[in-house]
């Protein structure tokens, strides 16, 4: 396995939780598990640590990094403006062919979350979105955003583990599709800021029930 590999692979085990925040990483374990050298392991963790993914603490071991609370609003708060900011455009040029592609995407959330697949229901939300993205012809400002949301991405993936709040994402996108159809510019832009907003007030109730994933900074 190459680096850009291990790389890949570390960094998705860390967004979808199967190494959980907090997990203490042992490089040569590692280095088996992937068939590598020592060295593509250090390389990917180091590129991890740079991402706030990995805490790398010399003599004392090197940690999958809790979800860091201040980090995961900074990210939130970009990828909003962000997609605030492609709204007027999306408005512009929706057609009836995105409209089609997010009532699909709001029917596999819903039968996502009757399995209770988080994993999928993130990613089908993620995929939600992006078409506003689409839309506004900005695909590449929403790929940037995915490469710098870790913290952000595994609150979402937390908060989609509690059904209430599951079938609440999944009700407001079906308000916030209401508008698009409508193309009423002003009621997207507000109905998407609450419903970008919400989760900083619902991360109060998963954080006691798993404090342990989380820090403060």
């Amino acid at each position: 396995m190459e680096r850009g590999n291990v790389f890949d692979e570390l960094r998705k085990e860390i967004l979808d939780l199967t190494l959980k925040p907090g997990t203490e990483l042992n490089l040569n374990q590692l280095s088996t598990l992937f068939g590598v050298s020592r060295s593509p392991v250090r390389d990917a963790v180091k590129e991890l640590s740079v991402e706030h993914l990995i805490d790398i603490y010399p003599q004392r071991g090197t940690y999958v990094s809790r979800i860091n609370l201040r980090m995961a609003d900074d990210e939130r708060f970009i990828r909003l403006n962000l997609e605030l900011g492609s709204i007027p455009s999306f408005i512009e040029n929706v057609n009836n062919d995105l409209i089609s592609e997010m009532e699909d995407l709001i029917d596999k959330q819903e039968k996502a979350f009757a399995l209770r697949d988080t994993s999928l229901l993130l990613k089908l939300d993620d995929q939600f979105h992006s078409v506003i993205f689409k839309g506004a012809d900005r695909e590449g400002v929403f790929d940037f955003i995915l490469t710098r949301n870790g913290n952000y991405h595994r609150m979402r993936l937390i908060s989609f583990m509690f059904d209430a709040i599951s079938e609440d994402v999944i009700r407001q996108h079906k308000v916030i599709l209401d508008a698009i159809k409508e193309k009423d510019t002003e009621k997207l832009l507000a109905l998407d800021k609450a419903h970008m907003t919400k989760l900083k007030k619902e991360t109060v109730s998963f954080r006691e029930t798993m404090p342990q994933y989380f820090t403060e900074r």
